[in-house]
C-alpha cells in the first residue's frame, strides 16, 4: 500500500460483518442454561425474550444491555429463582460461550491491517456489543493475531454507548490522537457505523463483503465489497 498521496491517518473497523464473520453461540448457552437449570424442553422463548429486549435497548437508548440483565430476562420469563452464584456463572458462561466456537476473520482482514500499519496509518475498533462483551472479543482477536494491530478498541459495553451515538467514535479518535476529517470509518450496517462517523465529521465506508448491500447504503462515501479494493476506495475519498 503506496504512501502517495494518502492524506488519511486513521481507519476504524466495526468488528461484527466488517473485521469478522458473523457468528452465533445461541446453542451453546442453551445448553448451560439446561444443565444449570436442570430444566428439559424448549428454552428458545425465554431466550429469545431476552434478545428483543436487548435488541430495543441497542436501537432506543443506543446502549448494551449487560448480559446479566440478559440472564436476569430469562429467569423472569421462566419464572425460576436462583442463587446469586448459579447468576453469575450463567452470565459469564454466555459471555465467554463464543470462545467454544470462535468466529472468523474476513478474508485479507490481516494482510490488510498489516499494510495500513506500515504505512503509518493509526487503526482503531469501534463496536457494537451484544452477549459477548469487548474482554471476550479482545481475546478473539488475540487469538487471531489481529488484537497487536489496533492502537484503541472501543466497545459498547466499556465506554456505555452504542453506536450511532457519538461517544464511541469521539472516544476513539481522541484516543487515536486523530481529527475526525482525517479518519475513516469501515463498518456494514448504514444505521449505526455510517450515521455514526458522518455525524463526527468522519468519513465512512460501507462494507457489504459479509452483511451484503443495506438499505441506506447511499448515505455511505464509498462502498467497498473486498478489502482487495480498500487502497483504491481511501485513495477515491481522497481524491487523488
Amino acid at each position: 500500500m503506496s504512501r502517495k498521496g494518502l492524506r488519511i491517518q486513521a481507519v476504524t473497523f466495526d468488528f461484527w460483518g466488517t473485521l469478522y464473520e458473523h457468528r452465533e453461540a445461541e446453542s451453546i448457552r442453551l445448553a448451560l442454561l439446561r444443565q444449570r437449570l436442570e430444566l428439559d424442553g424448549d428454552l428458545w422463548q425465554a431466550y429469545d425474550h431476552a434478545h428483543q429486549l436487548a435488541h430495543r435497548y441497542w436501537r432506543l437508548e443506543q446502549r448494551t444491555l449487560s448480559t446479566a440483565r440478559r440472564v436476569d430476562a430469562v429467569l423472569d420469563r421462566l419464572g425460576v429463582s436462583v442463587t446469586p452464584l448459579v447468576k453469575a456463572e450463567l452470565a459469564k458462561g454466555f459471555e465467554e460461550a463464543l470462545l467454544q466456537m470462535p468466529p472468523v476473520p474476513v478474508p485479507g482482514a490481516h494482510r490488510l491491517l498489516q499494510a495500513l500499519r506500515e504505512r503509518g496509518v493509526r487503526i482503531g475498533l469501534i463496536s457494537d456489543t451484544g452477549i459477548t462483551p469487548g474482554r471476550v472479543l479482545r481475546a478473539v482477536m488475540a487469538g487471531d493475531g489481529l488484537l497487536p494491530f489496533f492502537q484503541h478498541c472501543s466497545f459498547s459495553d466499556e465506554v456505555g454507548r452504542a453506536k450511532p451515538h457519538p461517544l464511541p467514535f469521539r472516544h476513539t479518535l481522541e484516543s487515536l490522537a486523530v481529527e475526525a476529517s482525517l479518519a475513516t470509518h469501515i463498518g456494514d450496517l448504514p444505521e449505526t457505523d455510517i450515521a455514526g462517523a458522518k455525524g463526527v465529521g468522519m468519513r465512512a465506508v460501507l462494507f457489504t463483503g459479509v452483511t451484503g448491500l443495506q438499505e441506506g447504503a447511499d448515505h455511505a462515501d464509498a462502498l467497498l465489497a473486498s478489502y482487495d479494493d480498500l487502497e483504491s476506495a481511501l485513495r477515491a475519498l481522497d481524491g487523488v
